[in-house]
């Protein structure tokens, strides 16, 4: 009986994260209007609610802990950088999901603290792959 409900557990948990995950809060943030709109655009299909920032000073007087499920921003930006943004949220909120999309190739790391990476411009279903992995790896480590 227990191996039943472990197996059924664990077949739930596997079925759950090729889920799209519905409904969440972005901050999306991008100095680039059409870019912008474009990515808002697609996020919306999947009935996310965006709010957008035109840059990283934008993005930091609307950040609050726990007011956005996931940050999605660009990495070359005047003022705020992407990289740089993405520390600053990460000294208010350690365990904020951050996702970059940029036409550079930065990396991971001390200085860039995102949880992914995505190249411009990125499809629906790049976008949906990365929100759904993001967002479930931050739901494993809660």
């Amino acid at each position: 009986m227990r191996r039943a409900l472990r197996h059924a557990v664990d077949l739930d948990r596997r079925t759950l994260k090729n889920i799209p995950l519905r409904q969440k809060r972005i901050l999306l943030v991008d100095d680039e209007p059409d870019v912008r709109r474009a990515i808002a655009l697609l996020l919306s299909l999947d009935d996310h609610q965006v709010t957008e920032a035109a840059d990283g000073v934008e993005a930091l007087n609307l950040f609050a802990p726990e007011r956005f499920d996931l940050v999605i921003t660009d990495l070359a930006m005047p003022a705020v950088r992407g990289d740089e943004l993405a520390c600053r949220i990460r000294q208010l909120a350690p365990r904020q999901p951050i996702v970059m999309i940029t036409a550079y190739e930065p990396r991971r790391g001390p200085s860039n603290p995102v949880d992914a990476i995505l190249q411009k411009p990125p499809s629906l279903a790049e976008l949906r792959r990365e929100i759904t992995s993001v967002l479930s790896h931050a739901c494993e480590s809660d």
